[in-house]
Formats: C-alpha cells, sequence, structure tokens
C-alpha cells in the first residue's frame, strides 16, 4: 500500500463486507509478519495466544466500525460532471458512451480524487480501469511529468486492455502511454521508455529487466502506483518481483489496489490430500513454484508413482521455466493437437462425469457366471463407451452453438459498434475515439462481423489477386475466355491455399506444422510477372510460342504451362528453406540483398504499370485499345491520362476521408470509381462479359506443363524473395495479432508458414496459377479491426471463392479499360518499390552496406533504362538447341533487373567481411536516432493512426536481425 498505511481502505459496494474485511486482515497480518522479523521480541511477547486473539478482535471491530462509518459518508454520484473533472476527460467519457459512473467507480474515485489509496473489489467488465484511469489523469493534469504513472499487471492481455483505455482517456490531453510486457523486444521497449511517456503499463518482470538493464530510465519521480489483479500480484511469484521493484519506487506515492476477487479458498483447498489420484492436470500454471511441488508432489501423489499434465500456452513459458529451475530437471514437451483441445474443452466436464456415471453401472451390471473377461478387455469396452459418449456430447454441443449462432441476436450481430467501420473522416464530423474489442485467434465473434470483417479482407487483397493473371494474359496474348479463366482460378486457389496458411497442421510423427495458423491470406505473387515479361519473348523468338504471318504474337498456352512447369519444379527450394531458422536466412540474405531486388522488382512493373495507364502497353503508337473498340483513341490521348489520374486521386481520396473499412480497400475503391466513370463515358466492351460463362473452376482450362531452363535460375530467386518476405509478413502478422515475435512459439509459427508458402506455390501451379504468396496488406485490416479471428480469414475465403466460381465476375475485371486498370497497378507497383525502399532503410548503412547496395542496383537500374542491352552478346544461331537455351538463360539473367542485381548483391554480401564500428569512417554515434519502422508500412492501404494504439515499432536494428522483407501484394 505504501507509506499511507494509515489510511483508510475502501471497497467497491458490489462486494460483500466479508470480502473487503479478510482483504484488510490479510494485509495486515503479512504487514505484521515481515515485521515481526525484522525485530527483537517485544515484551508483551510471553502473552497468551488467548490474549493475542483478544487484541486481533478487538482491532478488526475497529477496522469493521471505521469502514461502516466511510460507507455512511459515501457521496453518491450519478454523473462524471459531478466529479469536478478536466473537460478533456469528460469530453473522452463522452465519446466512450460512459454516461454514468459505475457503481466501482462511484464509490472509488471521489476517494481518489482526494489523494487517499484505494483497494477496489469489482468484477471484470465492471469498469475498474476507469476507475483508476480517470484519477490518475486528473492529478497528470495539474503536473503532467515523464513517468508519473506506473500500472503493474499479471498478464501482458490485461496491460494491453488497460493501455487501450489510457489512450482513450487521455485522448484529448496529450497523453503518452508505453505498455512494457514480455514475449516483446526490450530494444523497441527502450526506445519507448527514453520518449519519456506519462504512464507505463507493465507486467513486474519485464519492468524489472529495464529499471535493472535500461541505462536512463528510473521510477524515482513516481507519483502513482497501480496493481490490477492484485489479488495475484501479491500472493504468487511475482512477490520477490515486486519487492525489488517497491524497493526502487518512492515510498511517497499514491497506490491503488483494485481486483476481481480476493479470497484465501484456494490456499485451503491445496492443503487437501486426495487419494488414489493417477494423473494430476495442471489447468492453469501455478505462479508459484512451491505451490506447484504441493499440488503435484505430495497433496495429489501422497507418495504414489502417478503423472502430472500441465497446460502450458505461450504466456506461461516464464512461470513453466521457473518451476523447471527450483526443481532442477527439464519437463517432458508434448505439444497437443489444436482441433482436438477446442473441440474436447467445453464439453470435457460433462462427457466425464458422465463417462465415470456410465462406467459404474456397467462395473455393477456385467456378467459374474462363466468365463471372466480380462482387465485389458474391460479397459477397451469403456474407451470405446467413452470415446462414444464423447462424440455424442460434442454433436450436441456444436449443434447447439451452431443454433446459437444463427438464432440468436448475441450470436449475429453480438455488441460491437459497427457504426465505427462505416463512419468516414469528414472535416466537419466531430472525431469519436472508440476502444474497440480486440479477437484474438480463437475468440468468439458475431456472425455478421465475421462477414463483414472477412469481406473487408476479400476486398484489401482483391487487386493484388487480380492483377498478375491480368499483366500474364497480356503477355500470352490470351484470348478473352483464357484471361477469365485465369483471373477466376486465380481467386478460386487463393481461397483454398489460404485455408492452409490459416488453419495449421501439424506433420505427424515430427515437430514440424504446415501452416502458420494465423490471420495470413495468400494471393498471386507479383514476383514471377518480371520472370513472365522476360521469358515470353525469347520462346516466342525461339519458336515454342507461335506467330503470324504478319509478326503478330499468337496466344502462347504451351510458354503458360512452361512456366508453371518450371514453376513446381522450384518452389522446392523454398521448401527447404523452411527448416532453416530464420536467422541464418538472414546471414544469407540480409536487407541489402532482399531490399534491392524488390525495389527493382517494383521499379520493373512501374513501367508496365503507366503504358497501360495512357493507353495500353500493346498499342504503343497506334489506336488504343484496338481499332474500332468502343471510344478507341490515339495513345496518349488526354482522356485516357485523365481516367488514369481519377484512379489516382481516388485512392487518396479514400486513405484521406474514408471510414476505416474504405481505408484498407482504398485501391480497390479507386478503380470502382474509375470503372463507373469509364461505364458512364462508353469505354467498356461487354462482349466478353456476355460470352463468358456463368460459372468456372479449376482445371476448366489445362496447359501442358514443362520445365524451360532459361526460366530456372530467375523463377529460383522469386522463390528466395517469397521465402524472405513470407517471414516479415507473418512477423507483422504475429505483431498485429498481439502474438511473439520471438521464441519456439513465434519460429513455429515462421517455419509452418515459409512452408506453406513453398507447398502452395507446388499447389498453385498444378491448379493452372502462378506462385502465390503471403499478402502484407491484410495485416492493416487486423490493426483497424482489432480483429485477429480465424473465421474472419475463412469468410474471406469463402467470398473469394464465390467470386472466382462465378466467371461473370472475373470477365468483368478483364473488361476494365485499360487506363484505368493501369492507374490502380501502377499505384500497386509502386508500393512495391517503397517496399524495396523500406527493407534496404533498415541497415545500418555502413560503408560496406552502401557499396553493396551501389554495386547491385547500378546493374540494374542500367537493365531496367535499357532492357535489350544483352540481345546481342552471343552470334550463335547454330541447331544446337541445347546451348541456344543456356545463351538464352544467360540473356535472360542479364535482362532482369531484380535477378542481376540479386545475384551480385548475394556474392558481395559473402565475400566482403563485416568492419566493426572502429573501422568504420563515418557510422552515426548516437543510434537512438534511428526511425522506427513498421511492419505495416509495406501495406499499399495505410492504416488510421488512431487506431493503432496497441501496435508496436520494430527498430532498424531488430527488422536487420530478423532479415524480413514484405512486398506480396505488394
Amino acid at each position: 500500500m505504501g507509506p499511507s498505511a494509515n489510511k483508510v481502505v475502501k471497497k467497491s459496494k458490489k462486494v460483500k463486507s466479508e470480502s473487503a474485511l479478510d482483504l484488510a486482515k490479510k494485509l495486515k497480518q503479512r504487514a505484521l509478519k515481515e515485521k515481526s522479523k525484522q525485530q527483537e521480541p517485544s515484551p508483551d511477547s510471553n502473552k497468551s495466544d488467548s490474549e493475542h486473539a483478544e487484541e486481533e478482535s478487538d482491532k478488526e471491530v475497529e477496522t469493521t466500525d471505521e469502514i461502516k462509518s466511510e460507507e455512511d459518508t459515501t457521496p453518491k454520484i450519478t454523473s462524471f460532471k459531478e466529479l469536478d473533472l478536466i473537460p478533456e476527460i469528460l469530453e473522452a467519457c463522452e465519446a466512450m458512451n460512459f454516461t454514468k459512473p459505475t457503481p466501482i467507480q462511484a464509490e472509488a474515485i471521489p476517494y481518489a480524487l482526494q489523494g487517499r489509496d484505494i483497494i477496489g473489489l469489482a468484477q471484470t467488465g465492471s469498469g475498474k480501469t476507469a476507475a483508476f484511469a480517470i484519477p490518475m489523469l486528473q492529478a497528470l493534469w495539474e503536473a503532467q511529468t515523464p513517468f508519473f504513472g506506473l500500472v503493474l499487471a499479471p498478464t501482458r492481455e490485461l496491460a494491453y486492455q488497460i493501455r487501450e483505455t489510457f489512450d482513450a482517456l487521455g485522448s484529448s490531453m496529450g497523453l503518452r502511454c508505453a505498455t512494457i510486457v514480455g514475449g516483446m523486444d526490450s530494444m523497441d521497449q527502450a526506445r519507448m521508455l527514453m520518449r519519456k511517456p506519462h504512464v507505463i503499463v507493465a507486467t513486474p518482470g519485464r519492468l524489472l529487466d529495464h529499471l535493472e538493464k535500461t541505462k536512463g530510465f528510473s521510477l524515482r519521480a513516481l507519483k502513482f502506483l497501480v496493481m490490477d489483479e492484485a489479488d495475484r500480484l501479491l500472493d504468487l511469484e511475482f512477490g520477490p518481483v515486486l519487492d525489488k521493484i517497491l524497493s526502487i519506487i518512492p515510498r511517497q506515492r499514491t497506490t491503488y489496489l483494485f481486483s476481481a476477487t480476493m479470497t484465501s479458498k484456494i490456499e485451503k483447498l491445496q492443503r487437501l490430500d486426495i487419494p488414489s489420484v493417477d494423473v494430476v492436470v495442471n489447468y492453469d500454471i501455478p505462479t508459484d513454484s512451491k505451490a506447484y511441488i504441493h499440488r503435484v508432489g505430495r497433496t495429489a501423489r501422497a507418495g504414489r508413482s502417478g503423472k502430472s499434465i500441465s497446460l502450458v500456452t505461450q504466456y506461461d513459458l516464464e512461470l513453466f521455466l521457473r518451476i523447471e529451475a527450483v526443481i532442477g530437471m527439464k519437463l517432458p514437451k508434448e505439444v497437443p493437437d489444436r482441433e482436438a483441445i477446442q473441440l474436447l474443452h467445453p464439453t470435457v466436464d460433462k462427457v466425464l462425469a458422465q463417462a465415470i456415471r456410465e462406467t459404474k453401472e456397467f462395473q455393477e451390471n456385467r456378467p459374474r457366471k462363466g468365463k471372466k473377461k480380462s482387465r485389458d478387455d474391460d479397459r477397451e469396452e469403456q474407451i470405446k463407451r467413452f470415446k462414444m459418449i464423447a462424440a455424442s456430447e460434442l454433436i450436441k454441443f456444436h449443434t447447439n452453438r451452431l443454433i446459437h449462432k444463427v438464432s440468436t441476436k448475441d450470436g449475429i450481430l453480438g455488441d460491437y459498434n459497427y457504426r465505427y467501420l462505416f463512419t468516414p473522416k469528414l472535416p466537419f464530423l466531430k472525431r469519436q475515439r472508440i476502444t474497440q474489442p480486440f479477437f484474438g485467434l480463437d475468440d468468439e465473434m458475431p456472425l455478421l462481423l465475421g462477414f463483414i470483417l472477412g469481406f473487408q479482407h476479400a476486398l484489401a487483397m482483391l487487386a493484388g489477386v487480380m492483377t498478375p493473371p491480368l499483366l500474364i494474359a497480356s503477355a500470352l496474348n490470351a484470348t478473352d475466355s483464357q484471361q477469365s479463366y485465369l483471373v477466376s482460378t486465380s481467386l478460386i486457389v487463393s481461397a483454398f491455399l489460404s485455408v492452409i496458411q490459416i488453419t495449421r497442421f501439424h506433420i505427424k510423427g515430427t515437430p514440424y506444422y504446415l501452416g502458420s495458423g494465423m490471420l495470413s491470406v495468400v494471393g498471386t505473387s507479383f514476383g514471377v510477372i518480371v520472370v513472365v515479361q522476360k521469358v515470353l519473348p525469347i520462346m516466342y523468338s525461339a519458336g515454342i510460342c507461335p506467330v503470324a504471318e504478319d509478326g503478330t504474337h499468337l496466344p502462347c498456352p504451351n510458354g503458360y504451362g512452361a512456366i508453371l512447369g518450371t514453376s513446381c519444379v522450384c518452389s522446392f527450394l523454398e521448401i527447404g528453406m523452411s527448416f532453416i531458422p530464420p536467422r541464418l536466412l538472414k546471414k544469407l540474405f540480409p536487407p541489402t540483398v532482399t531490399g534491392t531486388v524488390v525495389l527493382l522488382m517494383g521499379i520493373s512493373l512501374v513501367g508496365s504499370g503507366f503504358l497501360d495507364a495512357i493507353g495500353g502497353a500493346g498499342c504503343v503508337g497506334a489506336i488504343c485499345p484496338y481499332e474500332g473498340a468502343p471510344h478507341a483513341l490515339p495513345f496518349g490521348s488526354p482522356q485516357f491520362i485523365g481516367l488514369a489520374f481519377l484512379v489516382y486521386a481516388s485512392i487518396i481520396a479514400f486513405e484521406k476521408w474514408g471510414a476505416p473499412i474504405m481505408k484498407s480497400c482504398s485501391v480497390i475503391l479507386g478503380l470502382l470509381v474509375g470503372c463507373i466513370v469509364a461505364a458512364a463515358c462508353g469505354y467498356f466492351d461487354r462482349s466478353g462479359i456476355d460470352a463468358a460463362p456463368v460459372a468456372s473452376f479449376i482445371w476448366v482450362e489445362t496447359f501442358k506443363l514443362s520445365v524451360y531452363g532459361p526460366a530456372v535460375l530467375p523463377m529460383l530467386i522469386v522463390y528466395v524473395v517469397l521465402c524472405v518476405e513470407t517471414i516479415g509478413d507473418l512477423t507483422a502478422t504475429s505483431e498485429v495479432s498481439r502474438l511473439g515475435v520471438e521464441g519456439p512459439a513465434y519460429e513455429s509459427r515462421i517455419q509452418g508458414g515459409v512452408l506453406a508458402d513453398g507447398v502452395n506455390g507446388l499447389i498453385a501451379g498444378l491448379c493452372t496459377v502462378t506462385p502465390m504468396s503471403t499478402f502484407a496488406q491484410n495485416n492493416g485490416v487486423i490493426s483497424i479491426t482489432k480483429c485477429a479471428n480465424r473465421v474472419a480469414g475463412y469468410w474471406c475465403c469463402f467470398i473469394l471463392l464465390i467470386m472466382g466460381i462465378f466467371v461473370k465476375f472475373s470477365s468483368a475485371l478483364t473488361a476494365i479499360p485499360k487506363p484505368v486498370f493501369g492507374g490502380m497497378t501502377s499505384f500497386l507497383f509502386t508500393s512495391v518499390a517503397v517496399s524495396g525502399l523500406r527493407i534496404i532503410a533498415t541497415c545500418k548503412f555502413t560503408r560496406r552496406d552502401r557499396f553493396v547496395l551501389t554495386a547491385s542496383i547500378l546493374p540494374g537500374i542500367g537493365a531496367i533504362l535499357v532492357p535489350t542491352w544483352f540481345d546481342n552478346v552471343f552470334s550463335y544461331s547454330g541447331d544446337n538447341h541445347a546451348l541456344q537455351g543456356f545463351l538464352d538463360a544467360i540473356i535472360v539473367i542479364m535482362e532482369s533487373s531484380y535477378a542481376l542485381a540479386g545475384i551480385i548483391a548475394t556474392v558481395l554480401n559473402l565475400l566482403l567481411p563485416e568492419m566493426s564500428d572502429d573501422e568504420e569512417d563515418d557510422i552515426p554515434d548516437d543510434k537512438d536516432d534511428l526511425e522506427e519502422v513498421h511492419m505495416d508500412d509495406y501495406v499499399p492501404q495505410y492504416d488510421d493512426s488512431e487506431t493503432m494504439v496497441q501496435k508496436k515499432g520494430k527498430t532498424k536494428e531488430q527488422l536487420n536481425e530478423i532479415g524480413v522483407a514484405s512486398t506480396s501484394s505488394s
């Protein structure tokens, strides 16, 4: 409680007086016990036990009377305005729809505003956080000093929830708040502390680490200390850590203790001796290592042997390691099947009770005469009956759950603020700061909300999924039906492969997984477009693709089949790389390599997008799109430029003033605006839409698979880039999903995600589409909506599947006029180049880094500016097809800017030695001046900063350690 030990303890009206008294006695007895250890025995130590008991009883009566007298004088508060709060807090309360104080707020805030220490007891969801946040912010307004308040929480999730409430309440007063929790990067947290926040929300262990290790960080000026869930913080393993923290912070402070329960019943249960127990299951890991030993070793075992099963999540890892340290041994680990846990958890108690009852009846009614059954036969029969009971109960449970989901308001709508998603940010509208709930990976969420957010994810990735097949079809000179098929199949395959990435499957008999298990969707990669655009001209010149007598290039299905076959073979490279730890991949492909490749990929693609924007890449210098087409005009006409600029301006407008649901799909909405104007002006050709069938599916059209030698090496480089970009995308997804970005769980997710990315590339080729990879822009949707729930991902997959099956939709996409399409793709391709710059920006820019970048980017830019610079190097014209194919491969590599630069950068990175800081002539000394880099900055659809309070940035050094890259819709 701090120095103000003589202050009266307050409680909520909702809590019974016995609970409050138990808490007061508990705290007092602990203080007396610690004091007696430090002092000599007093003269009255010879008093009898009855005299001591009588004195304690008198003290308890006095405390009870004191509390009752204080309760009689408790002010009755019916409005926040009666509390005399500053206008900024009142405005925030109104924006958060706090109409009147809850009971705990009405009880606690008046005394807190008087400067008293508080103990508050109230149930979860009763407004405890605001009960201590409002008085702290009121006091902060009068004296705005750094490190003004500290809030301690036992779990990371609770710390984030507290942080969100503080950000919302302090939004109008310039509050700086930092969250310091375990499982996240310490360097990033140290940087946040160096900004000197007003309020720190932390877990005890990580806060103590920073107090001991972070230079310049001190809490000597602390004014407020809050312990939320104080019963867990004070009673359990946090004790030694709290002792150290309390010895560092000033004693002259205001202290608040808040919790939902304060009871000693759990301690009494720990002392029970339960005989004949075969298995002990620790559903929650004890935070006290001694409690674990007592529960497993003495209470349940009583000298017998048996098994102990502890259910450990990623948040319990620190407690689990403490237990191992105390008992001096490593406990064996077994990773459970996620689906089995989800199925059994809701009904396990009911099934167990029924199984016990059925077993007893079976033992009583089994036949006594004749040949007796063996014990093994009895056990097998019991297991069969148990499985039948479990299956029956699971069917009942899921049936009832589905009925509740589709037939009740709570299951369909929930209590989500849907208006927030659809309210635009117009200048004349008053902004409301709304704190939305966060939906974790497997949390329950309303049916309608899952559909809306899934639709938002589908829109966010639609532009990235449709663009590569349209550009590839254009390079192939494909027919209208082939173009529609490629777009349709790309949507369908994206849906199926996203399910693999989202679901996460365990590979039996190994510690490996397939899929990340997060809301990470996949779509057609842009990286293969450059390969196709370089390889197809060589195929036409080599006779692999047909050419008309007048020199016109005809459709080339065999060339596309060769690209698909080559892609399938090269996908095994990424499959193999998935088993390499991410940090080893970073050594081979640091940001100087991956950033260069991504930058040059983007620049190469911008050229083709810009040609479409001013008429079309296939009609340069002629009538576009072709003679006799609706509204045909010369290449570069102002009408074409106007349509492209309209799309560009619309994207900016949606980003500036659009509602949150619009920001993440601003590119596709800009495309929609351009399509509406183009249709009104007569630029659309409906012939392809009218001729298209109603529905389609995979393998309606097939292509002969083969391996094209000249495309192998460029395709291998594409898969290397896909591997590294997947690591970056999944790291960003882990951040916005509030999962750790370090440790075994993170590395397992990365391994599963990269393996799924490689397998998806193989499956995509067999399904007649080019390689697919994770999409980065969907992380922006997660951040805006605070929904990392996989249900939204499954809805997204379902919507993409429907879009792909109905070919009329994909035919409408292929009929989009080139200027409109080019305005959108130019924006997307530029975002790829910007992603490359972001990756390069994570370098330290030592002299070595600058040299590698210069040496690799030089030939890459040259290959972009002069695309055919290597055509005349070889003059061979013989009949040796193997030699001709080898020479063609060299030409493809030399004229592919990203491939040439990537090879040079990789070689130089391995050849040139790393240099120490002393050897560098111009390394900046102040590393605190480095900018923050957020993974979501790779996203073309940028986030609303007002909804990003929960995100953690990654510094340049940290991204450099991980070696991340992110370009996929990119």
